[in-house]
């Protein structure tokens, strides 16, 4: 099954991806790490996006083709596997293939202080990075796809908002819905 979790900055993608695909034995795609590898960036250093070096290549990103180049590549990448739990920005958007879809959300305050805190930024630090990388997000996809990733739920069979739980409850609560459709999916 291929399993595609998506939401803004600090929802907790990665740490939720993670944790379903140890659990279900499926391989974890980290889309950060294989885009800045594309793109010949630094794909090691945590808190990258929030940094100057990630927040500039946002800029570049703005300018450039390469969200379009590295989506093509990403896309024959996860057409021929399976098994497979993937953090992106747009794949649920772009793959129109048999696959779950959930999405994360999460209020400003709360993900800020999650970046801060994950990050080691002071707290306007924080929401600087933070407003930055999801304006400039939003403003790729709807230059580049005309989909908004603030608004346009249509592709997600399931949305969470992962204020209410620590990251635990989160993950049982995904991985308890994963492996109900994995019964079903075929």
């Amino acid at each position: 099954m291929k399993v595609m979790i998506c939401g803004l900055t600090g929802t907790g993608k990665s740490t939720i991806a993670k944790a379903i695909a140890e659990a279900m034995n499926y391989e974890y795609i980290s889309i950060s790490k294989l885009l800045r590898e594309f793109a010949g960036k630094d794909s090691k250093q945590n808190g990258y996006w929030t940094h100057k070096e990630g927040l500039e290549f946002n800029d570049e990103r703005l300018k450039t083709d390469i969200d379009e180049k590295f989506d093509k590549y990403l896309l024959n990448i996860i057409d021929k596997k399976d098994d497979f739990v993937i953090d992106s920005w747009t794949m649920p958007w772009l793959y129109n293939e048999p696959s779950l879809k959930i999405y994360l959300k999460c209020p400003f305050g709360v993900r800020t202080n999650r970046i801060m805190l994950r990050d080691k930024l002071t707290e306007e630090d924080a929401k600087s990075a933070v407003r930055k990388k999801d304006g400039d997000n939003k403003k790729i996809y709807l230059t580049k796809y005309a989909f908004d990733i603030t608004k346009d739920f249509e592709p997600f069979d399931l949305m969470i908002s992962t204020q209410y739980f620590d990251a635990k409850g989160i993950i049982l609560y995904i991985l308890n819905y994963v492996k109900t459709v994995e019964k079903y999916y075929q």
